[in-house]
This record gives C-alpha cells, structure tokens and sequence, in this order.
C-alpha cells in the first residue's frame, strides 16, 4: 500500500489530505487559488512561500497592472498577516 495515495487512487481522500495541512500550506493553497483565477496572473510561474501567515510571492509578471491585482488578491484573502511582493520585471 501507497504510503501517500494521490487523486488517482480509489482510496484517496481530500477532505482527509486538506485536514492534514499545515495553517500556512491551507494559506498557500488558497492563495494558488485565487491567483490562478485573475487572467492577469493565471498561467504565470510564481513562487508562493506562507511562513506564519505572510505571504511571500516570487516571480515575473510583466505589468503593474498584473502586480497590483496579485498584491489585491492576496491581501482580501483570510490568514494573510502580511504581504512580500518580490516580483521580477521581464
């Protein structure tokens, strides 16, 4: 028996895998949500890192307009105590 199943085995359990992360690992899934959602920074390559709830985001979006919707969107989310905007210019 797998050690760690994933989504494709019959005995996986998400509502069980969520319950087992960490507050700061729930904060990084849930900021990965709500980035992946905004058209302005899906499909970006970022770097999300949670340590005690602040929020560190590394990587390259290539407007001020795409930065400012990532800085909004993490900022409305609940658990965020900070915010590190250590994104690159193209």
């Amino acid at each position: 028996m797998n050690p760690f199943p994933g989504p494709g085995d019959a005995d996986f359990n998400v509502s069980g895998w969520i319950a087992r992360l960490t507050a700061d690992e729930q904060l990084a899934e849930q900021v990965a949500a709500a980035l992946s959602s905004d058209p302005l920074i899906r499909g970006r390559r970022l770097e999300i890192i949670v340590q005690d709830g602040v929020v560190i985001l590394q990587g390259e979006l290539d407007s001020e307009e795409a930065r400012e919707a990532a800085r909004h969107r993490v900022w409305t989310l609940p658990g965020v105590r900070d915010f590190c905007d250590a994104f690159t210019r193209p």
